[in-house]
């Protein structure tokens, strides 16, 4: 747990209570609570350049997967989830935790450690103090992260509403380190956050932005630097129709990791028909995905895909492609499959292509 608070603040409100003509006092009383404040447990402090430039109060909770003391050679991508809670009618930190383990049980989708930054005041924070609370995540959260846990170079940041206005005017522009950006039903409340194109940089992150049907304030005006700067495959903005700005939240989060870690999974299902994959080709994306996130994918898990392009080739009436898989295809229901698709092909009046699928995988059957 991680606690970020201003001493200078502190100090200044204790020594307010003094009369005027006691300055002297105070400058006597800061050694005394600073001694006190070297001794205290579980509190860092973020020293401020200038009393009227105040810190955050700020505590982070580090959440890694079920395994992860046990894997101890694995790697994991990191999720931050910057505190969206005054904004959210919802369990805000509770119900994307939720949405994330239901991700990695329903889909082809890895484990993540998640980070949840709790920030106080949090209005403040994503608005007037918005440059210290991205100075606090590039110099003090990321390299705190990185030190002390195992972590891949996939680093998301989370936010909604506010906080996505947030995450998408400084995280979107300005960090380095962060592959992904996800802004969900952001709110652009203050016109400081138009950003100029000569403050964008060189090096960004994937910015994707999510709407439910609602008022987009100051949108036209923050793409439009993106436009400008001809970064528009580094931006992706999608309205999710029929959501409002509080119930898009997690079809929203959801969408959007399911994109950011699309390079997990293999070509969809509908999209396998219209491909062409070889066996060789499944073995060169389990390499490919093992060398970028750390996992070795199972016997069961490549037989699934072998069984998932063989059906879609057989469908298809690319039939040699369909063979190829269906030999590496370890299922005990590859005859079953095969006899359903050629009758379902039959039925749909192709009898030749149902004649070849029994003639042709008739080793199969």
């Amino acid at each position: 747990m991680l606690i970020c608070f201003s001493v200078n603040e502190l100090l200044m409100r204790v020594a307010s209570l003094l009369p005027k003509d006691k300055s002297m006092l105070k400058a006597l009383i800061r050694l005394p609570l600073y001694l006190l404040l070297l001794v205290l447990p579980g509190v860092q402090t973020i020293a401020s350049e200038v009393d009227s430039k105040p810190t955050l109060n700020i505590a982070t909770e580090v959440i890694t997967p079920a395994l992860y003391d046990k894997n101890v050679g694995q790697k994991y991508p990191v999720v931050y989830l910057f505190d969206s809670s005054p904004f959210y009618l919802g369990s805000y930190f509770a119900e994307a935790k939720l949405a994330l383990e239901q991700l990695a049980a329903q889909h082809s989708f890895p484990e993540v450690i998640i980070v949840n930054v709790k920030i106080a005041s949090l209005y403040t924070a994503v608005n007037a103090k918005r440059d210290n609370l991205m100075a606090w995540f590039q110099s003090e959260l990321q390299p705190e992260i990185k030190a002390n846990y195992r972590t891949l170079n996939k680093q998301v940041a989370v936010g909604f509403s506010y906080t996505g206005g947030w995450v998408a005017a400084e995280l979107g522009l300005h960090a380095t380190d962060l592959t992904d950006v996800l802004s969900l039903s952001p709110v652009f409340d203050n016109t400081n956050y138009v950003v100029k194109p000569d403050e964008i940089a060189a090096s960004l992150p994937k910015l994707r932005i999510y709407f439910g049907d609602e008022q987009r304030r100051l949108e036209s005006q923050f793409v439009s630097v993106w436009a400008e700067k001809k970064l528009s495959e580094k931006l992706q903005v999608a309205q999710l129709s029929g959501e409002t700005h509080q119930s898009s939240f997690i079809p929203s989060l959801r969408h959007g990791l399911l994109a950011v870690f699309s390079d997990y999974r293999a070509v969809a299902y509908t999209e396998m028909s219209e491909s062409h994959w070889t066996t060789a080709n499944v073995e060169q994306f389990f390499k490919q995905r093992q060398q970028l996130y750390s996992v070795r994918a199972s016997a069961e898990e490549k037989s699934d895909l072998h069984t998932a392009f063989a059906k879609a080739y057989t469908y298809a009436g690319k039939l040699e492609l369909a063979s190829e898989h269906w030999l590496k295809s370890s299922s005990e229901y590859k005859g079953y499959f095969i006899s359903q698709i050629a009758g379902e092909v039959e039925l749909a009046g192709n009898a030749e292509l149902a004649i070849k699928i029994r003639t042709q995988l008739k080793s199969l059957l």
